[in-house]
């Protein structure tokens, strides 16, 4: 069957809006001291402690849409569709424990869940490496920048710029943050490194007359052919809201699903070839809510185990678009956050302020421009003799999840409540 899909993902990660001291100067004096790129590597050797790291960062997953989920009339997200990033935001905050002091440090790596700032700082590096190779069959952009005020520009450490370099790739900028000129600067950066669809620092991402220093870590994942739907393919459906049924463009093809169901929920996962790249839905039964079939940490592996090897099947699911702008400060787990010096950035008077990610995600049948690369080694994208033939229809609210289980890791999730709302 030949047919094509693409999911976009572009995402601003987790911005970390940090100083509360005066105002910068009124020059505008833009500079960007370096333009670092991530260089692919397919075949990163991942040690244990590695494997221990990226186990950390997928509990630091489920934690993170769980405390959303519940609560979600506090961050003003009731009755709306989410996206988050989840790898996007660990690896900013590893930046942000490299800016600190030590003990700050391993306060947020117990928030991620890892032993130390050492090998979270390995663990990202390596995780960027080997999502960036041409075998893994997508586009994708994992930028990273630290920017500063021009009056500090004296006062950060080379060994702070080296390490921001080297381990995450980091681009050093020095601008007037305060200015417009300065803010231009920035929201040139995030344009261009998430693909021209997030646009600028609005919201709860905008820089103030106090900010003093701003990390920032932008993603772009683009599923090329990875799975495949057509338009001559999509029919109409019906998906059942929380207030109603709605009249949905519900897009249809075969491929390798992955099936478990209990009291609870119904969860289907999507592969592409068996260990590369999954979409995974989980669907509430009635009198269920999403909060409640959220899984923990064993809960995932569990599923995932249950299903073993995926069957050939039929899967039916919505077209949909999702911008989502998410203040993380509200969430319990970040509450050890504040007043951090930032020591290792050479800024140990300013504190952190804003926490906050800024995702846009989009499901549809429209291709893209991909490269053409070898498959090498990666194992047969079919079961040889399925068993059964899977029928699955995401046709109610769902959490998914955008998963590489080669390095069991979260690259995305979210909730749908409604897919006509965007």
């Amino acid at each position: 069957m030949n047919r094509r899909f693409t999911t976009h993902i572009k995402s601003l990660g987790c911005a970390l809006m940090l100083g509360v001291l005066g105002s910068c100067s009124s020059d505008d004096n833009s500079e960007q001291s370096s333009i670092i790129k991530v260089k692919p590597d397919y075949n990163v050797n991942f040690t244990q402690q590695d494997f221990n790291v990226y186990d950390g960062i997928t509990n630091f997953s489920h934690k993170l849409i769980s405390e959303v989920l519940t609560n979600e009339d506090d961050m003003e997200l009731h009755g709306k569709n989410f996206v988050i990033s989840p790898l996007n935001c660990a690896i900013d905050i590893a930046m942000l424990a490299e800016s600190t002091d030590s003990v700050s440090a391993q306060k947020l790596c117990k928030i991620l869940e890892v032993p130390d700032i050492e090998s979270l700082g390995t663990a990202c590096n390596k995780v960027m490496t080997y999502l960036y190779a041409p075998e893994n069959k997508t586009e994708i952009e994992i930028a990273n920048s630290i920017w500063y005020a021009n009056q500090y520009a004296a006062n950060i450490p080379a060994r702070y710029i080296k390490k921001m370099n080297t381990t995450y790739f980091a681009d050093i900028n020095s601008t007037d943050l305060a200015t417009e000129a300065g803010k231009k600067a920035i929201n040139s950066w995030i344009n261009a490194k998430t693909d021209g669809l997030i646009y600028d620092l609005n919201g709860p991402l905008e820089a103030s007359q106090n900010l003093d220093a701003l990390i920032l870590s932008a993603f772009y994942f683009n599923y090329g052919d990875l799975f495949s739907f057509e338009r001559y393919s999509t029919t109409n459906g019906i998906f059942h809201t929380p207030t109603g049924d709605q009249r949905i463009k519900m897009m249809v093809t075969d491929c390798l699903i992955g099936r478990y169901e209990d009291d609870e929920k119904e969860v289907f996962i999507m592969h592409y070839r068996v260990n590369q790249w999954a979409l995974a839905f989980i669907m509430p039964k009635n009198g269920y809510e999403m909060k409640d079939v959220c899984p923990n940490y064993e809960e995932w592996y569990a599923i995932w185990n249950h299903i073993g090897r995926p069957h050939m099947g039929t899967l039916r699911v919505p077209r949909l678009s999702i911008e989502s702008n998410i203040e993380l400060n509200t969430l319990s787990m970040f509450n050890t956050i504040g007043n951090m010096p930032l020591n290792g950035m050479g800024l140990p008077s300013c504190k952190i302020g804003t926490i906050c990610q800024k995702s846009y995600f989009n499901f549809d049948e429209d291709g893209v421009e991909s490269t053409s690369v070898s498959r090498g080694a990666l194992s047969d994208p079919y079961p040889d003799e399925p068993s059964e033939w899977l029928y699955a229809t995401i046709d109610r609210p769902f959490l998914f999840y955008i998963v590489n289980p080669k390095i069991s890791t979260v690259i995305m999730e979210g909730r749908v409540l409604d897919p006509t709302k965007k």
